[in-house]
């Protein structure tokens, strides 16, 4: 679940950050353990307290599978996600832009109107008044795309996948600590039901956005019904419901003005 949500709040792609994720969540594992081994047992060296945690059988498996391929070495270079405050809060307010984006166009689709990513970033400056500027918005959208529906229905239905907790006096450059990063892990992975309800949000959004994803969703999670959310239409003020000219009449118009 921790890879999940990495994934979901980071930029790289899905096999670069669930890599570096499990490596981190192993490393929060080992760490966990070995804190523990320590306030058990007073002088004990800190050695002695990492060889009891890689020896742990609990965590076998999951060092097994986390650190394959790598060593910890390695975690110097997992700089695609890191659990830090102020990246945090960064991170959390381009989805919330980017999420506000992808809103537009499920309401676009609502009003039985073409769902483009052109059509929404028009609208944005009617729609976002304290939002960013295009060039912003492409720049967000454009890191995540591959996210976009998994963001939204994050959005609607499970929110506790997009913010991870950190304490109330937490600075910049607080780190999430071990137990924290834990515990939220926990709580995010008992929430079976709120998971399959962000999956069925987003195997509809990715649908009414044409994703690439949507077919790959629509193969692989035949089990899982697509829920579309409500939404508001578009007003109809703000769209131009005008006939768009047909691709004969456009070239017909334009060998006339050459002439």
């Amino acid at each position: 679940m921790f890879q999940f949500q990495a994934w979901l709040l980071g930029k790289t792609s899905q096999v670069i950050s669930f890599q570096w994720a499990g490596l981190i969540f192993a490393s929060a594992l080992i760490s966990s353990h070995a804190l523990r081994q320590r306030d058990r047992r007073r002088g004990l060296s800190a050695s002695a307290c990492f060889l009891h945690a890689f020896a742990s059988e609990d965590l076998q498996d999951i060092i097994d599978r986390c650190f394959s391929r790598f060593t910890l070495h390695d975690l110097l270079r997992s700089g695609s996600f890191l659990p830090r405050k102020k990246l945090h809060d960064e991170t959390r307010q381009e989805i919330a832009h980017l999420n506000a984006l992808t809103e537009i166009r499920v309401r676009l689709h609502r009003s039985g109107e073409s769902s483009s990513l052109n059509r929404a970033f028009e609208l944005s400056k009617l729609l976002m008044l304290n939002g960013p500027s295009r060039t912003k918005l492409k720049e967000f959208h454009g890191a995540r795309s591959s996210r976009e529906p998994f963001l939204y229905a994050a959005r609607e239905e499970a929110p506790q996948f997009l913010t991870m907790d950190f304490p109330q006096d937490a600075k910049d450059a607080t780190i999430i600590s071990v137990d924290d990063l834990l515990s939220q892990v926990h709580a995010k992975a008992e929430s079976a039901e709120a998971f399959r309800k962000l999956c069925g949000v987003a195997k509809a959004v990715a649908e009414i956005i044409e994703s690439p994803l949507s077919k790959e969703l629509s193969d692989e999670w035949v089990n899982i019904e697509p829920h579309f959310p409500p939404v508001e239409p578009i007003p109809d003020n703000l769209i131009d419901r005008r006939p768009r000219r047909s691709a004969e009449e456009t070239k017909a118009g334009g060998r006339q003005r050459v002439k």
